[in-house]
Protein backbone atom coordinates (compact mmCIF):
# COMPACT_ATOMS: atom_id res chain seq x y z
CA UNK A 1 0.00 0.00 0.00
CA UNK A 2 1.60 3.35 -0.96
CA UNK A 3 2.42 5.42 1.71
CA UNK A 4 0.86 8.60 -0.09
CA UNK A 5 -2.42 7.42 2.55
CA UNK A 6 -2.13 7.89 6.15
CA UNK A 7 -4.29 6.76 8.57
CA UNK A 8 -5.94 9.46 11.47
CA UNK A 9 -7.47 7.86 14.28
CA UNK A 10 -9.83 10.35 15.88
CA UNK A 11 -10.28 10.71 19.68
CA UNK A 12 -10.09 14.58 20.14
CA UNK A 13 -14.08 14.35 21.14
CA UNK A 14 -14.61 15.57 24.58
CA UNK A 15 -16.62 12.32 25.26
CA UNK A 16 -19.26 14.20 27.39
CA UNK A 17 -22.01 11.15 27.91
CA UNK A 18 -19.72 8.94 27.92
CA UNK A 19 -18.23 9.95 30.76
CA UNK A 20 -14.79 8.74 29.80
CA UNK A 21 -11.97 9.25 27.25
CA UNK A 22 -13.44 6.54 24.72
CA UNK A 23 -10.06 6.78 22.78
CA UNK A 24 -8.82 5.07 26.51
CA UNK A 25 -11.69 2.61 27.08
CA UNK A 26 -10.72 -1.16 26.86
CA UNK A 27 -11.83 -2.99 24.08
CA UNK A 28 -13.57 -6.45 24.14
CA UNK A 29 -14.65 -8.13 20.72
CA UNK A 30 -18.10 -8.86 19.90
CA UNK A 31 -19.85 -10.83 22.96
CA UNK A 32 -17.25 -10.52 25.46
CA UNK A 33 -17.73 -8.02 28.59
CA UNK A 34 -15.26 -5.14 28.31
CA UNK A 35 -13.42 -4.57 31.29
CA UNK A 36 -14.88 -1.41 33.54
CA UNK A 37 -12.75 1.95 33.00
CA UNK A 38 -9.78 2.40 34.40
CA UNK A 39 -8.70 -1.10 34.08
CA UNK A 40 -5.29 -2.29 32.31
CA UNK A 41 -6.60 -3.06 28.80
CA UNK A 42 -6.76 -7.25 27.70
CA UNK A 43 -6.40 -8.86 24.99
CA UNK A 44 -9.35 -11.01 23.50
CA UNK A 45 -9.26 -14.66 24.87
CA UNK A 46 -9.42 -15.66 21.18
CA UNK A 47 -7.58 -13.50 19.24
CA UNK A 48 -8.48 -12.76 15.96
CA UNK A 49 -6.71 -10.55 13.09
CA UNK A 50 -8.97 -7.82 13.10
CA UNK A 51 -9.03 -8.14 17.11
CA UNK A 52 -5.57 -7.66 17.96
CA UNK A 53 -2.58 -5.36 17.79
CA UNK A 54 -0.23 -6.92 14.84
CA UNK A 55 3.21 -6.61 16.32
CA UNK A 56 4.87 -6.60 19.74
CA UNK A 57 5.08 -3.01 19.73
CA UNK A 58 1.48 -1.75 19.26
CA UNK A 59 -0.06 0.34 21.56
CA UNK A 60 -2.24 -1.87 24.29
CA UNK A 61 -6.03 -3.07 22.82
CA UNK A 62 -7.78 0.42 24.08
CA UNK A 63 -10.61 1.50 21.36
CA UNK A 64 -8.18 3.53 19.81
CA UNK A 65 -5.46 1.17 19.67
CA UNK A 66 -8.00 -1.25 17.79
CA UNK A 67 -8.27 1.53 15.32
CA UNK A 68 -4.64 1.29 14.92
CA UNK A 69 -4.70 -1.97 14.25
CA UNK A 70 -7.07 -2.04 11.91
CA UNK A 71 -5.14 0.81 9.66
CA UNK A 72 -1.73 -1.11 10.27
CA UNK A 73 -3.12 -4.11 8.76
CA UNK A 74 -3.57 -2.05 5.73
CA UNK A 75 0.01 -1.60 5.84
CA UNK A 76 -0.34 2.08 6.04
CA UNK A 77 1.38 4.71 8.44
CA UNK A 78 -1.21 5.79 11.48
CA UNK A 79 -1.46 9.67 13.63
CA UNK A 80 -3.85 9.69 16.35
CA UNK A 81 -5.78 13.33 16.76
CA UNK A 82 -6.38 14.57 19.83
CA UNK A 83 -6.39 18.02 22.00
CA UNK A 84 -4.14 19.41 23.28
CA UNK A 85 -5.73 17.98 27.32
CA UNK A 86 -5.01 14.09 26.12
CA UNK A 87 -1.31 14.50 24.93
CA UNK A 88 -0.14 13.40 28.02
CA UNK A 89 -2.35 10.64 28.31
CA UNK A 90 -1.82 9.38 24.63
CA UNK A 91 2.04 9.68 24.47
CA UNK A 92 2.39 7.01 27.17
CA UNK A 93 0.43 4.76 24.91
CA UNK A 94 1.58 5.75 21.72
CA UNK A 95 4.62 8.06 21.61
CA UNK A 96 5.05 10.53 19.17
CA UNK A 97 2.60 9.43 16.55
CA UNK A 98 0.52 12.00 17.92
CA UNK A 99 -1.33 14.88 16.11
CA UNK A 100 -3.12 18.17 17.80
CA UNK A 101 -6.35 19.27 16.65
CA UNK A 102 -5.46 22.63 16.99
CA UNK A 103 -9.24 24.09 17.10
CA UNK A 104 -9.55 25.47 13.97
CA UNK A 105 -12.83 23.90 13.02
CA UNK A 106 -15.18 22.34 14.93
CA UNK A 107 -15.73 18.90 15.76
CA UNK A 108 -14.52 16.24 13.67
CA UNK A 109 -13.74 18.86 10.47
CA UNK A 110 -10.84 20.32 12.81
CA UNK A 111 -9.61 16.90 13.39
CA UNK A 112 -9.45 16.76 9.31
CA UNK A 113 -7.85 19.88 9.08
CA UNK A 114 -5.12 19.69 11.53
CA UNK A 115 -4.25 15.98 10.12
CA UNK A 116 -3.83 17.95 6.65
CA UNK A 117 -1.77 20.45 8.42
CA UNK A 118 0.50 17.64 9.55
CA UNK A 119 0.64 15.40 6.59
CA UNK A 120 0.83 18.15 3.98
CA UNK A 121 0.07 16.40 0.50
CA UNK A 122 -1.00 13.25 1.92
CA UNK A 123 -4.36 11.70 1.56
CA UNK A 124 -6.38 10.87 4.28
CA UNK A 125 -7.82 7.85 6.17
CA UNK A 126 -10.09 8.96 8.47
CA UNK A 127 -11.82 6.79 11.38
CA UNK A 128 -12.80 7.50 14.65
CA UNK A 129 -12.13 5.72 17.46
CA UNK A 130 -15.25 5.11 18.82
CA UNK A 131 -16.86 3.03 15.50
CA UNK A 132 -15.88 -0.42 17.68
CA UNK A 133 -18.04 -2.37 14.79
CA UNK A 134 -15.42 -1.65 11.90
CA UNK A 135 -13.96 -4.09 10.53
CA UNK A 136 -10.92 -5.21 7.70
CA UNK A 137 -13.75 -5.81 5.73
CA UNK A 138 -15.20 -2.78 5.45
CA UNK A 139 -11.58 -0.90 5.03
CA UNK A 140 -10.98 -3.42 2.42
CA UNK A 141 -14.14 -2.31 0.25
CA UNK A 142 -12.55 1.40 1.30
CA UNK A 143 -9.36 0.99 -0.26
CA UNK A 144 -10.24 -1.18 -3.13
CA UNK A 145 -12.49 1.66 -4.40
CA UNK A 146 -9.77 4.39 -3.25
CA UNK A 147 -6.81 2.32 -5.42
CA UNK A 148 -9.15 1.69 -8.12
CA UNK A 149 -11.05 5.45 -8.83
CA UNK A 150 -8.19 7.98 -9.19
CA UNK A 151 -10.29 10.70 -10.33
CA UNK A 152 -12.56 11.20 -7.25
CA UNK A 153 -12.07 13.42 -4.31
CA UNK A 154 -13.39 11.75 -1.64
CA UNK A 155 -14.25 7.81 -0.92
CA UNK A 156 -17.46 7.21 1.91
CA UNK A 157 -20.06 5.22 2.55
CA UNK A 158 -23.57 6.39 2.57
CA UNK A 159 -26.66 4.89 3.72
CA UNK A 160 -30.52 6.12 2.84
CA UNK A 161 -28.60 9.08 0.90
CA UNK A 162 -26.75 9.78 3.88
CA UNK A 163 -22.95 10.13 3.92
CA UNK A 164 -21.25 8.51 6.68
CA UNK A 165 -17.95 10.59 6.46
CA UNK A 166 -16.03 7.45 8.61
CA UNK A 167 -14.30 5.40 8.07
CA UNK A 168 -13.66 7.49 5.00
CA UNK A 169 -10.49 8.78 2.39
CA UNK A 170 -9.73 12.40 1.80
CA UNK A 171 -7.44 13.07 -1.06
CA UNK A 172 -5.06 16.33 -0.33
CA UNK A 173 -6.23 17.94 -3.55
CA UNK A 174 -9.81 18.13 -2.41
CA UNK A 175 -8.66 19.30 1.21
CA UNK A 176 -6.76 22.47 0.43
CA UNK A 177 -10.06 24.24 -0.54
CA UNK A 178 -11.91 23.31 2.42
CA UNK A 179 -8.86 24.74 4.63
CA UNK A 180 -8.32 27.81 2.46
CA UNK A 181 -12.07 29.99 2.42
CA UNK A 182 -11.13 31.86 -0.37
CA UNK A 183 -10.72 28.93 -2.30
CA UNK A 184 -14.06 27.24 -1.57
CA UNK A 185 -15.86 30.16 -2.19
CA UNK A 186 -14.58 30.69 -5.16
CA UNK A 187 -14.94 26.95 -6.01
CA UNK A 188 -18.39 26.43 -5.55
CA UNK A 189 -21.64 27.90 -6.81
CA UNK A 190 -21.54 31.09 -4.57
CA UNK A 191 -23.31 34.25 -5.43
CA UNK A 192 -21.32 37.57 -4.33
CA UNK A 193 -22.52 40.89 -3.79
CA UNK A 194 -20.99 44.09 -4.20
CA UNK A 195 -19.34 45.87 -1.17
CA UNK A 196 -20.90 49.26 -0.83
CA UNK A 197 -19.99 49.98 2.52
CA UNK A 198 -16.53 48.53 3.16
CA UNK A 199 -15.81 50.24 6.42
CA UNK A 200 -18.67 48.21 8.08
CA UNK A 201 -16.33 44.97 7.12
CA UNK A 202 -13.24 45.90 9.38
CA UNK A 203 -12.35 43.13 11.66
CA UNK A 204 -11.54 44.88 14.88
CA UNK A 205 -8.90 43.17 16.57
CA UNK A 206 -7.88 46.49 19.70
CA UNK A 207 -10.27 47.64 22.04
Amino acid sequence: MSTELTGIVLCGGESRRMGADKGLLPWAPPGAAAPAPGAPPAAPARPTAADTPPTAAAPPLTWAGRAVALIERQGLPWLISVRSAQVDTYEKLFGDRLVLDDGEAPGPLGGLLSAYHACPGTDLLLLACDMTAIDEAILDELLKAYKNIPDEDFFVYQTDGFAEPFPGIYRARAIKPVESLQLLLRGGRTHFLPVTRPEAFINRNTP
